[in-house]
């Protein structure tokens, strides 16, 4: 398993690194607010492939996620879109609701 890999479609962009000593996983992440849902969730495949591929080596590791993903509709405490408002990016919040999700992730820092 490659410790650290990055992503880069000329709008993400993705650096991520394994640390095996403290079986923790981080990842930065930036989408663009014009960024478009297929390459946003080629993004997060690729990020849920090597999330996949370190559980084949060893217990799942602790993970965390930083960035701006520039989705401001999502309710952080709810994990949904906020009521009402105008969620300009539906599908790009799917696919972020659904990864975190998926991983068992929760948003720490709601500000």
């Amino acid at each position: 398993y490659s410790e650290d890999f990055s992503f880069d479609d000329g709008t993400n962009n993705l650096l991520s690194c394994f640390i095996p000593s403290q079986n923790t996983f981080i990842a930065v992440v930036y989408r663009p607010p014009n960024s478009s849902a297929s390459s946003f969730k080629s993004l997060l495949d690729l990020l849920q492939s090597k999330l996949e591929e370190l559980t084949k080596y060893s217990r799942s590791p602790d993970i965390y996620i930083l960035g701006d993903f520039n989705l401001p509709s999502i309710d952080w405490g709810l994990c949904r879109v906020n009521p009402g408002s105008t969620c300009t990016n539906p599908e790009s919040t799917a696919h972020l609701l659904d990864f975190m999700d998926r991983n068992f992730l929760t948003q720490v820092v709601n500000k």
